[in-house]
């Protein structure tokens, strides 16, 4: 085919999905040129890679040998790390938005928004902290940039640096959908229990308290609990495994995010109204990954439940019960109290400065403090803002402990191959005993430097 072609790509990619139809989303994906094929073993993707090639050759098409990488546990796609404990920034993206200097006229903020918008479903707040922001792109609107304007580009920039690690949905396996609205916005976080061996949690507090456990002959401890409803389950962990780091237990996984600001009469719904819309809007949002799928919706209004049968509903909620039951009698809604429903308020009921600076101080070092403490992350851009508007961005283990937030921010340590794969005399890439990542090439605008192996940051597990 020739270059330049203004159908070429579209073309090339319909011939690639037709080449590669009998595999597409069962063990390949194909993006253009780029083929991705995951397995859950070494055998099992020998096997998968036999029969691709195999359709390729047929198809005529050649490959080039360097341009391979095989047998690796994350890679970089589309400016995203991909792995099998889920998906998150590509770290050098994010430390150059990091990078960026305060913006000085609307194409740099444009700029700024571009960047970040792109990572927005791993920002749980995203609508709500970049709304000031988005105000000074509107038409007509003059450039002041005042204290509000500053949170919020620095509070943009730090939740970007704590982005969790988004789980991958397991089919089969119930999903618990919180919803919550406020005057302003409504926001939506889908999760879902999933299992995970105790070893992928090493360097974690977790780790840590599993460990207590294990060396004191007490049974594994539950990281997370049930929310009520019948569909709503948890598997019992049956006892450790013969190996500590072998034992599978369950903890609750982010899957997406979802928030957006109401608009015009939105503001003026009742709160019955507005907190039926966050619930309808979350079940449309991720209608791809809960359809078919038991669901326990968790809401802090309690007359949702009934949402399915109100009776004398006006036409607004009468539309929206009708979306409810379509997915019966799959879907359960279960109320939970409010001082109890943190883990989606924050999404909703996000703070932000209030616009009483004209102008923010001098800040010569752009970047972010790399500082987690809860203390650090409490102290604003500006002294006098309360401190309680900047806790959100300090959720941590001991707030758990101490019933103030329901979040749990771990890290994970470096994940190493146990053992190297047998590389064949070909010019064919495979990772070495150090590396989990493909490297950079076979994806788009990337370096050539392998990326760190360090591919699990910031997991949030729910409580």
């Amino acid at each position: 085919m020739p270059f330049g072609l203004r159908n070429g790509p579209s073309i090339f990619q319909r011939i690639m999905q037709g080449i590669l139809a009998p595999y597409l989303w069962i063990f390949c994906l194909v993006y253009i040129d780029d083929i991705i094929i995951y397995s859950k073993s070494y055998e099992e993707h020998i096997g998968h890679l036999d029969k691709v090639l195999e359709a390729i050759e047929k198809a005529g098409i050649t490959l080039s040998p360097t341009k391979c990488h095989l047998f690796y546990s994350s890679i970089l796609l589309l400016g995203h790390k991909v792995s099998r404990l889920g998906l998150s920034t590509h770290d050098e993206k994010v430390k150059a938005i990091l990078e960026l200097e305060r913006p000085q006229k609307l194409a740099q903020l444009q700029a700024f928004l571009g960047m970040v918008v792109y990572f927005s479903n791993f920002i749980p707040y995203y609508a709500s902290i970049c709304a000031p922001l988005f105000g000074l792109l509107k038409k007509g609107q003059k450039w002041v940039w005042n204290a509000e304007h500053e949170f919020a580009f620095k509070s943009a920039k730090e939740a970007l640096q704590k982005a969790p690690v988004l789980g991958h949905p397991i089919e089969g396996l119930p999903y618990r959908l919180y919803t919550d609205a406020s005057d302003e916005a409504a926001g939506c976080v889908l999760q879902q229990v999933q299992p995970i061996k105790i070893g992928d949690l090493k360097g974690t507090r977790a780790y840590d308290r599993l460990k207590k456990a294990f060396d004191e002959g007490s049974p594994p401890p539950k990281l997370t609990s049930a929310v009520g409803g019948k569909l709503d389950t948890i598997p019992e962990v049956l006892g450790w495994s013969d190996s500590f780091e072998d034992t599978t237990i369950y903890v609750e996984r982010v899957i997406a995010y979802w928030l957006r600001m109401f608009k015009g009469v939105e503001q003026r719904y009742s709160t019955t109204e507005r907190e039926a819309l966050a619930a309808k809007e979350g079940l449309v949002k991720f209608q791809p990954f809960i359809e078919g799928e038991k669901v326990t919706l968790i809401t802090d209004h309690s007359a949702l439940q009934w949402a399915r049968t109100y009776e004398n509903a006006n036409r607004r909620l009468a539309t929206w019960g009708a979306i409810f039951s379509a997915y019966a009698p799959n879907l359960e809604i279960v109320h939970r109290a409010g001082r109890v429903h943190s883990n989606v308020d924050p999404l909703s009921w996000l703070p932000r400065a209030p616009p009483f600076q004209t102008s923010p101080p001098e800040d010569n070092n752009p970047a972010l403090r790399p500082n987690n403490d809860l203390a650090a992350a409490q102290e604003s851009a500006h002294e006098d803002l309360p401190a309680r508007r900047a806790t959100f961005v300090a959720w941590d283990w001991e707030d758990c402990l101490e019933g103030t937030a329901s979040v749990w921010v771990v890290t994970r340590s470096t994940l190493k191959r146990n053992k190297s794969t047998p590389v064949n005399e070909s010019p064919v890439t495979t990772p070495s005993v150090t590396e989990d990542h493909a490297p950079n090439p076979p994806l788009h605008s990337e370096s050539n430097t392998p990326p760190d192996d360090e591919h699990l940051n910031n997991l949030l597990i729910y409580m």
